[in-house]
């Protein structure tokens, strides 16, 4: 509808605009707000998400950024977007990043599942924890007391779900950063008659691009 429009900034690709719409939305406006010298963590840090959220909490002015990812591969790409370290998933995953933050103030979750008890143990009082997505599985063991005891702030996010105006508001923030370059990220076009194979290759993981379907 014609009322959930968002115009595209002029002199902005049309590859990265779409590329941005969602993915790239869902990594920085969680972050938006961020306060200057607030510890953050990034989960799922190797995919388009993660990767722009990482960014974005450099830009705002992150003490700390901590990046978690699975792969070695995508650790490495955690990092050279600007993470200050960045860690696998494991049994000790609580601890670590607890001991890599110091307390983590905001953590920006795409994997939830098992990863999530790790990261809420990981947060300060009075820290918050948005959920963006559900890689490592759709549901999480969530203690009572602890998230009672440190006045922990859990809450949803989806770019479906965010009054237009926001995304008004942050998409031609997102757009501009990475115009600019201050955001990157990885931009692959495929022609339209390839359409089932960019599927598939959705489907195996892309390593952090994203595929956008050009006429």
């Amino acid at each position: 509808p014609d009322d959930v429009l968002v115009p595209v900034p002029a002199g902005v690709p049309d590859a990265l605009a779409a590329a941005l719409g969602v993915a790239g939305l869902a990594g920085w406006m969680p972050v938006r707000g961020l306060a200057p010298g607030e510890r953050v963590v990034v989960t799922g840090a190797g995919g388009a998400v993660g990767r722009v959220a990482v960014q974005a909490a450099r830009l705002g002015g992150a003490a700390r950024v901590v990046a978690v990812a699975r792969s070695a591969e995508g650790r490495a790409a955690a990092l050279a977007l600007g993470a200050d370290e960045a860690l696998a998933p494991g049994p000790d995953l609580g601890a670590a990043l607890r001991e890599a933050t110091g307390g983590a103030d905001l953590v920006v979750d795409t994997l939830w599942g098992d990863v999530a008890p790790a990261c809420i143990a990981a947060l300060r009082r009075g820290g918050r924890l948005v959920q963006v997505g559900n890689a490592a599985g759709p549901e999480a063991v969530v203690v009572a007391g602890p998230l009672r005891g440190g006045r922990l702030d859990l809450r949803g996010f989806s770019v479906f779900s965010e009054p237009v105006a926001e995304i008004a508001a942050a998409y031609p923030e997102l757009l501009a950063a990475a115009a600019g370059g201050a955001i990157r990220v990885a931009v692959e076009e495929m022609p339209l008659a390839e359409a089932p194979a960019a599927w598939a290759r959705q489907a195996a993981g892309t390593g952090g691009a994203k595929l956008v379907l050009v006429p």
